[in-house]
């Protein structure tokens, strides 16, 4: 008969790999957003800011040209209410399309 000792260290043991999993797809899927960042910038010429929070409170983050200096241009500007409610940019969608 096996002790409870045994048992738990197969449980702890399984849970270090299920952690180790899923900090692996972490890392792989945090690359890939960062790529697809980096890609979208170069190619579309934008400025852009990506932030991420690790499941053990680490902060990434990736920006072009700097996720800094994107994040503080868009805290500084002055925000102007642009807010259209749907059935006023439906009625605009379709005088612009009776104009055409």
């Amino acid at each position: 008969m096996a002790s409870c000792g045994a048992n738990a260290a197969t449980a702890t043991t399984s849970n270090m790999k299920r952690q180790n999993k899923h900090y692996a797809t972490f890392c792989k899927r945090k690359q890939g957003l960062f790529n697809k960042l980096t890609e979208l910038s170069l190619l579309c010429n934008v400025e852009t800011a990506l932030f991420i929070v690790s499941p053990n409170d680490k902060l990434y983050s990736c920006g072009y040209p700097n996720a800094d200096y994107v994040l503080r241009r868009y805290l500084c500007t002055e925000k102007t209410p642009q807010r259209v409610n749907r059935a006023r940019f439906l009625s605009k969608a379709r005088l612009s399309k009776l104009n055409l």
